[in-house]
């Protein structure tokens, strides 16, 4: 009698499996890079339509987020806009909230600045509470300094 497939399998030594993505991190991103993005766009009082054009537009275009749907990034950004209709003061704190979890991670915060500086500059004004909300999103990342965010002194 001959041995099943998956008995004659067994015998084989394991590999360890291919490492993947952990999809929270990457969730974990992508909701942080949303709600920094809404902060931004919030700063000024309100939401242009240029703004959330520039989110979407900067978001796609990052590499780290090809396993997203255009949509996904989308939803994510509405969730925290629609926050920022209902109570910007609770808007305010749960996007710092997911901001907090990207803290220590570089590579993702600088993506996030890069994606926010495209949000302040969607309408043409870089308003000075976009500016102040750039800053404390860039501290709050944990990048304070023109080498490690890309800002001139």
């Amino acid at each position: 009698m001959s041995e099943s497939p998956r008995a004659a399998y067994s015998q084989f030594p394991q590999t360890e499996p291919m490492p993947r993505n952990n999809p929270f991190e990457s969730m974990a991103f992508l909701e942080g890079l949303a709600a920094a993005s809404a902060i931004i766009a919030y700063a000024d009082g309100e939401l242009d339509s240029e703004e959330r054009s520039a989110y979407l537009a900067a978001a796609r275009a990052e590499k780290s987020l090809s396993q997203f749907s255009l949509q996904s990034i989308l939803d994510a950004f509405t969730l925290h806009t629609n926050n920022f209709e209902r109570d910007r003061e609770q808007a305010l704190q749960k996007a710092k909230e997911k901001l907090k979890l990207l803290a220590g991670r570089p590579d993702e915060a600088r993506c996030v600045l890069k994606v926010c500086r495209s949000v302040l500059e969607a309408d043409g004004l870089a308003h000075p509470s976009e500016i102040r909300a750039l800053d404390e999103i860039e501290r709050m990342l944990g990048l304070v300094g023109p080498a490690e965010t890309g800002n001139a002194a």
